[in-house]
């Protein structure tokens, strides 16, 4: 029996905040779960702001945990798929996966997870075509710029129809430019959208980097109107995110993610979450369920449920009774697009590290 994500998901439920009882979104994402294998990592992506009830999906697929393979195997069995879309979705990412399960596949130390991310908008929505984004690791050789633009246009060549000559050159510009301070952690990719354009997540340590960068690209709003707007909410935070569009220019709307240390009580997110609810951009219901997210159960060992790593199947003694369900809410995002209000997000994560007792 080939078990769905949706079956993963109803182990999630019983900790599903209140605001996901009865909430379309959430019963779109179920119906999405039923198109994809188990996977071990995803977010519930939660609009902030009162009346707001949108809750988006993104779900990993993990190489070191052999997803890939088993997600190569669920849709080559076209017999477990039934939506159209997401037959088409696994035709155009077809070769990327065919080459990633290859041992001597070129690209495969430097990749780590490859996402879909599903937007939705409208949940009375038939089909629902997601984002890609391909996230990669952390070794040395990612660190070095110019290394780092090779790597990313070889991605790139897997969706030729995305992104003609002259996009990638400026792209591999762009990436060869970077500073070494700034981690490139994924590209985002849509081949449905109507702009041609490269989704860029980056990662950094220091607040200040994230305006210099945007400096040194010339991005074409006001960095001090964006300053101005996130001074109030900025905290010594450990890490920081920055999305932005290359297209063949930076895009003018932006997303800047803070993350938190997974401490409860965490002052600091506290803080954050009540600046967001005295500014109208969270609910103290909606601050609740973020900081209620964070934990961790157990359930009993399930046999052929979950993918493993090829040094756990080698050794199946190694695979523990029970397997621990990680429940994560460790950073925010804050939408910036000039003219309109500023809008938050949160993000509700789950995980299966392997181990377990």
């Amino acid at each position: 029996m080939e078990h769905s994500l949706e079956e993963y998901l109803a182990l999630l439920q019983p900790y599903f905040p209140p605001t996901f009882t009865g909430n379309i979104y959430v019963e779109r994402i179920r119906k999405i779960a039923r198109q994809l294998p188990v996977l071990s990592y995803g977010y519930f992506e939660c609009f902030f702001g009162k009346d707001c009830e949108r809750v988006d999906f993104n779900v990993s697929i993990t190489g070191i945990y052999n997803e890939h393979k088993q997600v190569y195997n669920w849709f080559t069995n076209e017999g477990l798929i039934s939506d159209p879309v997401s037959r088409a979705t696994f035709k155009e990412v077809e070769p990327f996966f065919r080459d990633w399960i290859r041992d001597d596949f070129h690209l495969k130390p430097f990749i780590d997870e490859f996402w879909l991310a599903y937007d939705i908008c409208n949940p009375d929505q038939e089909s629902i075509h997601p984002w890609y984004y391909i996230s990669f690791t952390s070794v040395p050789l990612n660190q070095i710029p110019s290394f780092k633009a090779t790597v990313v246009a070889r991605t790139l060549g897997y969706f030729p129809e995305c992104f003609n000559d002259g996009l990638k050159e400026q792209l591999y510009s762009f990436f060869s430019s970077l500073s070494p301070a700034i981690l490139v952690k994924s590209i985002g990719i849509q081949q449905n959208r109507s702009v041609h354009s490269l989704r860029v997540y980056l990662v950094m340590t220091d607040y200040e980097e994230v305006f210099r960068f945007l400096v040194q690209f010339h991005w074409p709003d006001s960095v001090e109107d964006l300053r101005h707007s996130l001074d109030s909410f900025a905290l010594d935070c450990p890490l920081y995110g920055l999305l932005v569009d290359i297209g063949p220019t930076l895009q003018p709307k932006i997303g800047v993610e803070l993350w938190f240390r997974a401490e409860r009580p965490n002052r600091m997110l506290e803080d954050f979450l009540d600046k967001l609810i005295h500014t109208g951009l969270c609910t103290p219901e909606q601050k609740q369920s973020f900081m209620d997210w964070e934990g961790e159960f157990t359930i009993p060992h399930m046999p052929n449920f979950w993918a493993w790593p090829t040094d756990y199947l080698a050794s199946p003694d190694r695979i523990a009774k029970t397997v621990v369900i990680r429940k994560m809410a460790r950073y925010l995002k804050l939408v910036y697009q000039n003219g309109k209000m500023l809008m938050a997000k949160g993000y509700l994560g789950f995980d299966r590290p392997i181990g377990g007792s």
